[in-house]
């Protein structure tokens, strides 16, 4: 067996962003370097899968010469060799990323033999493209089903697990196949000495790509200006709107209602095609109809919500047509080029870009832009497409549902939602938060330090690697306060913070404080709460 994973070098960000002078990048001089969770997953998966299988597991990156210490990491928890990419450091777009990879990839491959499984992250850390491992399999010919919780061989087929509302869908294909895959897949282990020994020894095979041009343009990066920021609609400014016409992805969410709000602001007449325009749901298929659609309207852009299912199949129409995708956008403004505002880093920054394509294709981040009311989309009569579609393109579908374990209010869903972190001290501290959840008729949330100790399940999690939220209270116990955490949680109407350190950065975000040990706080609220109840 033979599997390759690959990783990308991001700075450890701690509470608070810092921006180079110039405003392209991040402040790195005082920075550690780690990759991202999702990815810590993939290279723990694939140890795991050579332990059990044996084979040979890769590691690839693509990165300036200092990555070599992400290669080494991975290797020191079992990976086989490694593939280094070698850059000067500046930012390639996911387009150019994922060109280099597969030349990689066929080199690779070519002088030893296919990969039969390829892991990727669902998304990086920091620019959060969601679209180099769908480019790559689009490149390759091979399957792809993105965002898994679950991986398990059957055969000459893996079965892959995709966290839903209501449980989980369940895609079986046939290997060689590609995986996106998220924090919460596994617990990934620590390296050890010995292990640490071992990786200094093995090898890294060392290339520098050429790079392509960019159609994804970095233009400059900013800090958003506090909690809770909405975005500006720029379609409605000085230059005024472009007449043309706009296809838009939508479902029954507050995210595609969103969409169409900043759809409208882009360009009109509107028109649209329903996310389950084929049943049962396969992202391939769905892409294919979209990008029949958009020639069929003569769309100036494609529109999606930024869930995980939008930026699933808008980076398959991406990969599918070869045009560039701005994934988690807040602003949009057409033009001859394009200029969008996407969020980076789960929202700590904005990144200005310029999307240099004949048609734009955009999702929007959720909970970023207020909804209104407007003239309802064209639906576009997608009948005719159906016989159009390949069977390549339902390889990828939903075979089964498995549901999810019943009792208690969903965690994306909740009105209210208290989290518990590293101050909360143990499992069993967790006591008081679940107590105070259930007075509020709210839901159990925790950081990501809580996961990595085993005191709560990754489910819980809430985070840029974990559940994204929007309650009307969000109450934050002895949670630090992370850019990583905070990500998760800026959707939040009401931020209230109990932490024994007032200096902890949660503080900055935090609408309402409490100073103290929440041992003894926590409690306290939940009595008050009884005695009016």
């Amino acid at each position: 067996m033979r599997v390759l994973v690959c990783v990308k070098r991001v700075p450890f960000t701690g509470g608070k962003m810092v921006l180079a002078e110039d405003s392209m990048s991040l402040e790195t001089r005082h920075l550690g370097f780690t990759i991202s969770p999702h990815e810590e997953c993939g290279v723990e998966e694939a140890v795991r899968l050579i332990e059990k299988n044996g084979g040979e597991s890769v590691v690839l990156t693509l990165g300036p010469p200092e990555a070599a210490e992400q290669l080494r990491d991975s290797m020191a928890l079992g990976i086989d060799r490694a593939i280094h990419l070698q850059t000067d450091g500046a930012e390639w777009d996911g387009e150019a990323t994922a060109w280099a990879i597969v030349e990689a990839i066929h080199a690779d491959e070519a002088a030893s033999a296919p990969f039969d499984l390829m892991f990727f992250g669902n998304e990086s850390a920091d620019s959060a493209g969601f679209q180099v491992g769908l480019r790559v399999a689009r490149a390759l010919g091979r399957p792809c089903v993105t965002g898994l919780k679950g991986v398990m061989l059957e055969g000459a087929s893996v079965r892959c697990e995709q966290e839903v509302d209501g449980g989980r869908d369940v895609y079986v294909v046939p290997t060689p196949a590609v995986l996106t895959v998220k924090e919460g897949l596994n617990l990934p282990r620590y390296p050890s000495v010995p292990g640490r020994m071992r990786a200094a020894r093995k090898p890294i095979a060392t290339s520098t790509p050429s790079r392509p041009p960019a159609h994804l343009e970095l233009a400059r990066l900013e800090v958003p200006p506090g909690q809770g920021r909405r975005a500006e609609v720029l379609g409605n400014g000085p230059r005024g709107r472009l007449m043309a016409p706009v296809l838009v992805l939508i479902d029954e969410s507050k995210a595609s209602m969103e969409t169409l709000t900043l759809a409208r602001a882009f360009g009109s007449p509107l028109h649209s095609v329903r996310m389950d325009a084929v049943r049962p749901f396969a992202p391939d298929a769905v892409a294919a109809v979209l990008a029949l659609a958009a020639d069929e309207v003569g769309a100036s852009a494609v529109f999606a919500a930024g869930t995980d299912r939008g930026n699933d199949v808008m980076a398959r129409l991406a990969a599918r047509t070869g045009l560039p995708f701005a994934a988690n956008c807040i602003a949009a403004e057409p033009g001859d080029a394009a200029r969008v505002v996407r969020q980076r880093w789960g929202g700590s920054l904005l990144e200005t870009a310029i999307l240099r394509a004949p048609r734009a294709l955009i999702s929007v981040a959720p909970h970023t832009v207020r909804a209104t009311d407007g003239p309802p989309p064209i639906e576009v009569d997608v009948e005719s497409y159906a016989a159009q579609i390949e069977p390549k393109d339902l390889v990828v579908h939903v075979k089964d549902h498995v549901d999810a374990a019943g009792g208690g209010v969903s965690l994306a869903e909740a009105k209210v939602v208290v989290s518990g972190g590293r101050g909360v001290g143990s499992k069993d501290g967790f006591a008081i938060i679940e107590e105070l959840a259930g007075l509020l008729g709210g839901a159990v949330g925790c950081s990501r330090v809580v996961t990595s100790a085993g005191w709560r399940p990754h489910s819980d999690q809430v985070g840029q690697t974990g559940t994204k939220i929007s309650p009307d209270l969000y109450i934050a116990c002895g949670i630090s306060g992370a850019t990583q955490h905070m990500a998760g949680c800026k959707g939040a109407k009401r931020i209230l913070a109990i932490n024994a350190d007032a200096e902890a950065p949660i503080m900055q975000n935090a609408d309402f404080a409490v100073v103290g040990d929440l041992k003894e706080i926590v409690p306290a609220i939940s009595a008050e709460i009884r005695k009016i109840k």
